[in-house]
């Protein structure tokens, strides 16, 4: 039941019916159905021992961090609620590493998340199509409007051939974008999201079997990869050309492979795939100044920052930046733990996948022992196939990560830090860790001291990253 429960709180999550049907706005039946997914998980969360992972301890770190920045920012009350916000879609990290951690599990929870961006993709194409044969598209009706969103550009803008659309006679041009619902109502979100499903759905992937997985991956990821056209977005083709070159580094090598995607990504950029908009420093100045402000921000409160959702209080753009969100709105502690959740779940998939690479290892030994003299490596047969089947968890590991990176790479452009996709994916990646743990308890994990360390290291890193690049971009400008 944990599961079930599980399933249909991402479901609610994602669809948001209160937009579909206004009358369920205000109902708190998302609370409900996640008090229940709690309950029938609780003998599943008591088996995972979730605190042996230091990500969940990070969870708990960024929730206090922020509701005591929302205290000594001012708005004591507000703690409350940002604590009731925040868990509504971080709840799914424990939901989801209790219950899912079998790959037939982890294959259930995106099977929500995929079928859920079809729907959306498949309902609002035909928005598109209808509203951009209209004359005046105030004669949408509301659930449809909530399918489109218009960019007003000028022509000055536009490095392509594009397909921009004029209504009523008005000399302005304007970009039609497909959205979503719920938290995907913004286009990039949206694109971010379908990027993330098209990943998943590697979890299908079945070797030496071409015709059912390009009916069972390749088909559907084409249709998606549709709807990230249609929402226009430069930092899902960005984020998409990032996914290509970690896909194929290893077949043609790192340097190829990021020409390869970078090749791809401006043939797409001259079909039209952002709408005409160029990608450049130029285009994106109003999100370099959000940067500089993040910072400034960061100055001003520099342990628990301006408190969360409270960056649009001090900007009138959002940081367009996850990373510059979290330092900015919970300051360094809150973003240690923040990407501590991050670091902990890649160092863990990443051990998670080395057990299979050990196990290929010992399988190749077995194989040479089958010709060698050496009597220890010829007993090793006894335990090991000639072709050892493939690794399940560790596959899953593999695309899970593969997601994970794809949704980082478009965060980089996004303010997408605390929101539900990202938690499934972190707690997708702590159940694995769980299963690899009982499958091998004798296998020694990455001491959380080290991972602290690492985590020092990367939020350093990070922020003088990000502060050098503003410093590279500002000269660029003025040049």
């Amino acid at each position: 039941m944990g599961l079930i429960f599980t399933i249909i709180f991402v479901l609610l999550n994602l669809l948001s019916p209160a937009d579909f049907y206004p009358e369920l706005a205000g109902s708190r039946y998302i609370f409900f159905v996640a008090i229940a997914a709690i309950v029938f998980s609780i003998p599943a969360l008591m088996k995972a021992k979730p605190f042996k992972l230091v990500q969940s301890t990070f969870w708990f770190g960024v929730l206090f961090i922020a509701m005591v920045s929302s205290a000594l920012n001012g708005w004591v009350g507000g703690s409350l609620i940002i604590a009731n916000a925040y868990v509504t879609a971080a709840a799914a990290f424990f939901l989801i590493m209790a219950n899912a951690t079998t790959p037939a599990r982890i294959r259930a929870i995106s099977t929500v998340a995929i079928l859920t961006a079809t729907f959306f993709v498949f309902y609002g194409s035909k928005i598109v199509a209808t509203t951009a044969g209209m004359e005046d598209p105030r004669m949408l009706s509301t659930i449809q409007k909530r399918f489109v969103t218009f960019q007003a550009v000028s022509a000055s803008q536009l490095s392509t051939q594009s397909s921009t659309l004029s209504f009523l006679g008005s000399s302005r041009l304007y970009i039609l974008r497909l959205r979503a619902l719920g938290e995907l109502n913004d286009p990039n979100d949206l694109a971010q999201f379908l990027l993330v499903c098209i990943c998943l759905l590697a979890l299908w992937y079945q070797p030496n079997k071409k015709l059912r997985n390009f009916l069972i991956i390749g088909v559907p990821s084409l249709y998606l990869l549709y709807g990230i056209f249609l929402t226009h977005s430069r930092g899902a083709l960005v984020a998409l050309g990032v996914v290509l070159a970690l896909v194929i580094r290893k077949r043609v090598g790192s340097v190829s492979a990021f020409v390869m995607s970078g090749l791809m990504g401006l043939g797409v950029l001259l079909l039209g795939f952002t709408g005409g908009r160029g990608i450049s420093a130029q285009e994106g100045e109003d999100r370099i100044a959000a940067w500089r402000e993040g910072f400034q921000m960061l100055k001003m409160r520099p342990f628990v920052g301006v408190g969360m959702h409270n960056f649009t209080e001090h900007y009138p753009i959002t940081a367009h930046n996850s990373f510059v969100l979290v330092f900015a709105e919970l300051g360094l502690l809150g973003y240690f733990c923040w990407l501590g959740m991050l670091i902990a779940s890649f160092f863990g998939l990443r051990w998670v996948i080395q057990g299979e690479e050990s196990a290929e290892q010992l399988a190749a030994a077995a194989a040479v022992g089958k010709f060698a003299p050496n009597p220890l490596l010829a007993n090793s047969q006894v335990s090991v196939s000639d072709q050892p089947q493939r690794d399940e968890i560790a596959f899953a590991a593999r695309v899970v990560r593969m997601a994970l990176f794809a949704f980082l790479a478009a965060a980089w452009f996004l303010s997408r830090a605390f929101v539900l996709p990202l938690y499934m994916l972190l707690g997708m990646a702590a159940a694995l860790i769980i299963a690899e743990k009982r499958r091998h308890p004798d296998r020694t994990f990455l001491p959380t001291g080290k991972m602290l360390r690492y985590t020092m290291v990367a939020e350093f890193a990070s922020i003088t990253g990000i502060y050098l690049l503003l410093r590279v971009l500002n000269l660029t400008n003025h040049h």
